[in-house]
């Protein structure tokens, strides 16, 4: 009975949307995981300086959805009608009451928790320090961290068409410096900021976290192709997964053999009842909320 409430949901919020010609808007961060294992550094392409970059640490990128106050972001940052989220499928969206719940589940708020969330990553950075290849190189001094006797810089790639955007971005700078980090700030048009975020080797290191912007006129009930898109590499809307890209077969790729074999029986519709398909959407949202290569921010509407 309770599936058939939720698929009935499914139908009511796909034809509501329809009528009004909503179209959802999302705000979700990318982050640039290499190596994605210890000892989390990486020598960029073309020098011979190695980097210790904290979002190689699951634990870090995990810790981020909670240092943002989602609310305050909706609320006071987006100039439209705005609600948080956890994934791409919240609140405004077919079965988003559902992909709350998992997100409180997994100890997710919208209005975060900044000093479980500094904490955390901080305890995640102490245990990263005490490996053979960082001691000595990685610590805290004066509640700044520090590689190779420099303060760790985060790249963050930041585009400058966009009011709104700035204001968001800002935000999400602020608070990354809570954790002891500096920025580095490039700034970029779109059209520029594109191609250096998706068409490029992750091992340039040009940029470690990167605000996307995504629109969608549709409201499928049932799609397990964005989930797809948004969490498994072999679709290519990861770091490094832009097949089509010349060179792209020397890249580093963010990986993960599992949850790609898993979603292509999802994205092709392998013979699936609808509980069947609905469950191992479930099952990939909070595989990549774990794994948080990209987290989800807010979502709004407009006409």
């Amino acid at each position: 009975m309770k599936k058939k409430l939720i698929l009935f949901a499914f139908l009511f919020v796909f034809l509501f949307g329809c009528v009004l010609g909503l179209t959802t808007h999302h705000y979700s961060m990318l982050f640039n995981p290499i190596p994605n294992q210890a000892p989390y550094q990486v020598t960029p392409n073309g020098t011979d300086s190695a980097f210790f970059n904290p979002f190689a640490i699951k634990r870090v990128r995990f810790a981020m959805n909670q240092l943002f106050n989602r609310e305050y972001i909706a609320n006071e940052l987006i100039e439209e009608w705005a609600l948080p989220l956890f994934s791409y499928k919240g609140r405004d969206s077919a079965f988003g009451f559902l992909v709350d719940e998992l997100g409180l589940q997994m100890g997710l708020s919208v209005t975060g928790n900044e000093e479980w969330a500094i904490n955390e990553i901080d305890a995640a950075l102490q245990e990263a320090a005490t490996l053979p290849e960082n001691q000595g190189k990685l610590e805290k001094v004066d509640q700044k961290w520090l590689f190779n006797g420099k303060q760790i810089k985060i790249r963050f790639l930041m585009r400058d068409d966009d009011q709104i955007r700035m204001n968001l971005q800002n935000y999400l700078a602020t608070q990354l410096e809570k954790l002891g980090f500096s920025m580095e700030i490039t700034y970029k048009m779109f059209n520029l900021a594109i191609p250096q975020v998706y068409n490029s080797d992750p091992r340039d290191f040009s940029w470690q976290v990167y605000l996307e912007g995504w629109g969608n006129g549709t409201r499928v009930p049932l799609d397990g192709n964005l989930i797809t898109q948004i969490y498994a590499p072999w679709f290519g809307y990861l770091p490094g997964g832009n097949l089509s890209q010349p060179g792209n077969e020397t890249w580093w790729k963010y990986e993960d053999a599992l949850l790609d074999r898993q979603t292509r029986g999802l994205y092709y519709f392998y013979p699936l009842s609808d509980e069947e398909y609905l469950d191992l959407m479930m099952k990939f949202i909070e595989y990549g909320i774990n794994e948080s290569v990209r987290i989800y921010l807010v979502g709004y509407e407009k006409e």
